[in-house]
């Protein structure tokens, strides 16, 4: 499944212009839930093979495609690191909390 989204994006998403959304991908190929799509890309873009870099853009006006420009990769690395830092902030709370409730972790 992983090659032929990657192939697809390739031959049909060039370019942030030309972007796909999340819902649209996933009823192209019949996919159920947005994680697992999720978990897809993040593979695609993990796959040393597979050169082209997934472009993403978070939202209900986000979606997915190919990485045509240097900007359209700095956006993404800036999209992915804005939501790791979200995510660093959330279990960082998560871990006070429990600090006050159970003592040091």
């Amino acid at each position: 499944m992983e090659q032929k989204i990657y192939d697809y994006l390739c031959q049909n998403c060039r370019g942030k212009d030309n972007m796909v959304s999340n819902r649209e991908l996933r009823k192209i190929f019949n996919i159920s839930g947005d994680k697992k799509l999720r978990d897809i890309i993040k593979n695609i873009r993990k796959d040393p093979k597979k050169l082209e870099v997934v472009g993403s853009k978070s939202g209900k006006t986000g979606g997915y495609w190919i990485a045509n420009t240097k900007s359209d990769c700095i956006e993404t690395c800036e999209n992915l690191t804005h939501r790791a830092n979200d995510i660093y902030k959330t279990a960082h709370i998560i871990k006070w909390k429990a600090e006050k409730k159970y003592g040091e972790i």
